[in-house]
């Protein structure tokens, strides 16, 4: 892919560069996830059940 092989400021090629920022942002992003994603719905259904 010729779009991915411009080369930046410091020399360093795009395309070697996104494995690095993948690898970095990858696990904070899972991470994030497992921490604010509610599994136990039961406080919900409860709102709802008595509303």
């Amino acid at each position: 892919m010729d779009s991915l092989t411009f080369e930046t400021k410091d020399g360093a090629y795009f395309q070697d560069q996104c494995p690095r920022m993948t690898e970095f942002g990858f696990p904070w992003l899972t991470a994030v996830r497992d921490q604010y994603h509610i599994k136990d719905f039961g406080d919900m259904f409860e709102k709802y059940i008595s509303n």
